[in-house]
């Protein structure tokens, strides 16, 4: 997944993209269970926004940065689930306004476009990089 320090995601097969005709059936819920948005089990596929697909950015970035812990739920915010615990370093608490924003249950809160989640993730690894370790 990470090559020259470049992140590699693949299998965004059932991703929604504006104008493109869904491999899904409409009433068919899919999606890896501590991944998936939370509207995908509730409304039909033709309701389905890329919002969802933002969530799922957002958990697979958890994971990817704690390490391998899947994220149930939204609760990264949680003792138990936040990073700069898991890592033992405060830095890692630049992250959580980016899952504000992505893992969210809300779909109104997330991240409107791609460009809004790029950028709000660089804000948060710019942090995170000039930051002090901090225990």
């Amino acid at each position: 997944m990470i090559k020259e320090n470049k992140i590699k995601v693949g299998d965004f097969g059932i991703c929604f993209i504006p104008g493109i005709e869904r491999d899904t059936f409409t009433m068919e819920q899919v999606g890896p269970k501590y991944y998936i948005a939370p509207e995908l089990l509730r409304v039909r596929a033709d309701e389905i926004t890329s919002k969802a697909d933002y969530y799922s950015v957002g958990k697979i970035l958890y994971y990817l940065l704690s390490d391998g812990i899947p994220l149930e739920g939204e609760y990264y915010d949680l003792d138990n689930f936040k990073l700069s615990k898991l890592h033992q370093n405060s830095k890692y608490d630049h992250f959580n306004e980016f899952f504000s924003k992505a893992i969210n249950s809300h779909i109104e809160d997330r991240y409107n476009t791609i460009d809004e989640l790029i950028e709000g993730f660089e804000i948060c690894k710019t942090y995170f990089l000039n930051s002090d370790s901090i225990s």
